[in-house]
């Protein structure tokens, strides 16, 4: 693990982490499939609510992620630190969240997709699609709050024009 540096900054989610989030969305959601199908139960139907839901919260977090931007980047505000640590625990959240949500609804589409001649078949692929678009989203807005969260650089700065508070550290103000 290396030094945070003085500010005490935290860097952006990696790839890699993201990867992982994809891994276990993806992962869980075929595991629950295939212990369903074991257990000779039914495989239950995927709500509309769901998609629904995870859009809503998508949304949210994209206002959020909107209202930090123009505090923190645009108008260049300093917030407490309480609150540029929520900003981004939200943003990473709704990030790994959201990439782990995509991955399990696509991994369930593709699973339902063998299933498109029965009745139930279409509804189950098409609302597992619009739950994934709406994780894509919710993964695209953390991603979003994640980086308005990001200190800008402070050209009236003694240091140099390096941000305030460290390379990638929150909007933090003792």
């Amino acid at each position: 693990m290396t030094d945070p540096g003085p500010g005490g900054s935290v860097g952006r989610t990696t790839w890699q982490v993201l990867a992982v989030a994809a891994m276990v969305g993806g992962g869980a959601s075929w595991l629950l499939v295939q212990l369903m199908e074991y257990a000779g139960s039914p495989i239950p139907r995927v709500p509309l609510t769901a998609a629904t839901l995870i859009f809503v919260v998508a949304l949210g977090v994209g206002a959020l992620a909107f209202y930090a931007h123009q505090q923190i980047q645009v108008k260049r505000r300093r917030v407490l630190s309480e609150t540029a640590l929520t900003f981004l625990i939200i943003g990473k959240t709704a990030l790994l969240a959201g990439i782990g949500i995509f991955a399990a609804y696509v991994t369930l589409a593709v699973i339902f997709a063998t299933s498109l001649g029965t009745p139930l078949g279409g509804e189950r692929v098409l609302n597992s699609v619009l739950a994934a678009l709406a994780g894509a989203l919710l993964a695209i807005a953390g991603w979003f709050l994640e980086g308005a969260c990001i200190v800008p650089h402070d050209p009236e700065d003694d240091s140099g024009g390096a941000p305030r508070g460290g390379e990638g550290s929150p909007a933090i103000s003792g």
